[in-house]
């Protein structure tokens, strides 16, 4: 079990350092709409399915455990229908959007099919996590990264694309989740025509009340930890959206390892919360966030001082994200060290964390209002500023109401 947390730090690393590169290999314009695209990718993963992916991964470790692994796979396959059928609204839809920066309408497709891949790709390894085979889910995130920080380096040396990068790596990892649900299937000896039928079937009979609660979560939650770059690309130039960019690679490295820490944490959670162990349960959520918040501010100095000698060196062009570096590491050490949500979703506590982030949408809009008033300047200071009040203020209440109904 010590070896999965290297494997899984392994592959974060690389799907980190793959903007950096591409940064290097594109120019600033095509960097701001690499940056964009992944931006819209991540949109379109925080539908989660309409919030059947959140189902599943606290369904999927209770039903295989119990063996209904029919079951198991049918709701699985229904994640899957879902997030093709987001797919064909959003391509739908984006044609009819106006530009993102440098990006039209074909950019933003393919920003979404970016966006399915991932959502697809993190469907397929929650079999992985939910049987407690982790060093094989660590292994499949590394055996993605590898794959997709190779071809990306490849389109983005010799043809320059944003737009192409973007479509080989959404490809690449399609294939990769085809190759995981293919062995899912043959392991537990399902006819994958014959799942994909009675997902059909049944997929009317799916709790959306739950679902659909669990997906305005995720949307509000989406909104606060994004609503800054989106500000960005709204309102400020594509170089100043590439400045904002860079910097956040670190909120993006912080999430990453959140989310892969997390898919871990999670089904144990829901595992200790199944036998009706609230208080250990707890317990798991309050030691990994504490720990990784107390990593987080041992590495924040040296890690500081890294970043701006790499940007100094390595991307003069982007010296700009220089001052707001410090701020957004703040961010990203409690964005990599928030637990406390995961623990109020297992319990069943949805309602108060879609209470706690409708309040706090509503206090994000008076503090914007408030930056316009008193900023007419808007810059990638202000913006990054607006976003750590946003995210402590979250932090700070989602803990207490963790701590309260523990």
């Amino acid at each position: 079990m010590v070896i999965y947390p290297l494997i899984l730090a392994l592959a974060m690393i690389i799907m980190m350092i793959r903007p950096l590169l591409v940064a290097y290999l594109l120019n600033q314009s095509e960097f701001a709409s690499y940056s964009t695209g992944l931006l819209i990718s991540s949109t379109f993963c925080m539908l989660g399915c309409l919030g059947l992916q959140t189902v599943i991964q606290k369904q999927m470790p209770i039903d295989l455990h119990l063996g209904n692994n029919n079951k198991s796979l049918i709701l699985l396959i229904q994640g899957i229908l879902i997030a093709i059928l987001c797919l064909f609204i959003g391509g739908s839809i984006c044609f009819f959007s106006p530009m993102l920066l440098t990006l039209g309408p074909l950019g933003i497709f393919v920003g979404i099919i970016n966006g399915f891949s991932q959502q697809v790709f993190l469907l397929a390894t929650i079999e992985s996590r939910s049987v407690g085979k982790y060093v094989i889910f660590s292994l499949q995130n590394l055996f993605r990264a590898f794959l997709v920080i190779l071809t990306t380096l490849f389109v983005a040396y010799f043809i320059g694309s944003a737009i192409v990068t973007l479509l080989v790596e959404s490809l690449v990892t399609i294939i990769i989740s085809y190759g995981i649900l293919y062995r899912i299937f043959n392991h537990y000896d399902i006819s994958i025509l014959n799942t994909v039928v009675e997902a059909m079937k049944k997929i009317l009979s799916i709790n959306w009340e739950s679902s659909l609660a669990l997906m305005l979560i995720m949307i509000l939650a989406f909104a606060l930890t994004n609503i800054d770059r989106w500000l960005v690309v709204i309102s400020l130039s594509p170089k100043a959206f590439a400045n904002y960019a860079m910097a956040g690679i670190i909120l993006l490295g912080a999430q990453s390892l959140q989310v892969i820490i997390n898919s871990a944490v999670f089904p144990s959670l829901a595992k200790m919360y199944a036998t009706g162990n609230k208080k250990h349960t707890f317990a798991f959520a309050k030691k990994n966030s504490i720990y990784f918040l107390l990593i987080g501010v041992a590495g924040s100095v040296p890690g500081f001082f890294l970043i701006k000698q790499i940007i100094l060196y390595i991307y003069p062009n982007y010296y700009g994200a220089i001052l707001i570096i410090p701020i957004l590491i703040f961010v990203a050490i409690l964005r990599m060290s928030d637990f406390w949500s995961s623990y109020l979703i297992v319990v069943g506590e949805e309602k108060i964390l879609l209470l706690i982030d409708i309040a706090m949408i509503v206090v994000s809009l008076i503090i914007w209002y408030t930056i316009t008033i008193f900023i007419s300047d808007i810059s990638i200071y202000s913006i990054a500023s607006f976003a750590v009040a946003i995210g402590f203020l979250r932090y700070f209440m989602v803990m207490i109401i963790a701590i309260l109904r523990s």
